[in-house]
């Protein structure tokens, strides 16, 4: 989600989610959009890893990663989340995500 337009750049469903997949779908956005300066995440795998970090390292992305345990301070993305959750995905039965 870019936080300066608080628009949702990509929706990825899928499980698991890993760092490739989260590099693919931001070369992907780059090549789109361009490259941010920065990216702010969580502390999920899939964004601790070796393949995000090589990424921004090569793309001189700076990556900011928010406490452990805080997720107010990545409240646009958890308030999006929440209503993603309210408005789309609770209304749905899925039998599979493909």
């Amino acid at each position: 989600m870019d936080g300066w337009s608080s628009e949702a750049l990509e929706i990825e469903a899928d499980t698991p989610l890993n760092g490739q997949r989260v590099v693919r779908v931001l070369e992907q956005l780059v090549a789109l959009r361009g490259k941010p300066q920065l990216l702010q995440v969580d502390n999920g795998s899939e964004f601790k890893g070796i393949a995000l970090d090589q990424w921004a390292y090569r793309h001189q992305v700076k990556l900011h990663f928010i406490e452990p345990g805080k997720p107010a301070q990545n409240g646009h993305i958890e308030s999006f989340n929440g209503k993603l959750r309210d408005e789309c995905l609770n209304m749905e039965w899925f039998a599979s995500l493909i």
